[in-house]
């Protein structure tokens, strides 16, 4: 009993140049882990230039788990690029939603960076914080990004 299936490269059929592609992102997705992981500083504040006065232990251990985090999916690009080729468009592509705001030049300035961004922004246009103890639906509120006025349900939780 092996740890890992039997490979699958036979089967693939794409450019070598994805699989060798592939193969560099894991290598440097795995090195940039390492620098988080193993600096004293997770690189915070040697490459990165940030005041560690304030909360220095909260913020090295932050760099250290994403370094763990960069290890562990370094190594696992690293077996798909060697080992299970037919997974190269998946990993190639998770790569691209990963890496999309920093490769993202084309994408307008209005779209969300991140989902985090998007459910903020459709919260923000859903509900109103209108505090009014009379009544349970707040006023109309105007959308500043389409200039309309809709109305909008106050919940009380």
């Amino acid at each position: 009993m092996s740890l890992l299936p039997p490979s699958t490269n036979h089967l693939y059929r794409g450019s070598l140049a994805s699989v060798w592609f592939l193969g560099l992102y894991g290598l440097l997705e795995f090195g940039t882990g390492c620098v988080h992981y193993c600096l004293p500083d997770g690189g915070a504040g040697m490459i990165v230039g940030l005041d560690l006065t304030a909360n220095k232990h909260t913020i090295i251990g932050v760099f250290a788990w994403m370094g763990a985090l960069q290890i562990a999916y370094g190594l696992g690009i690293i077996v798909v690029a060697c080992w299970y080729r037919l997974l190269v468009p998946l990993f190639l592509g998770l790569g691209l939603l990963e890496r999309r705001p920093e490769i993202s030049s084309s994408i307008p300035s209005t779209w969300p960076r991140s989902p985090a961004e998007s459910l903020a922004k459709n919260a923000r246009k859903t509900f109103t914080a209108s505090l009014s103890s009379d009544s349970r639906v707040s006023e109309p509120a105007k959308d500043t990004a389409s200039g309309s006025a809709g109305s909008h349900v106050l919940l009380y939780i």
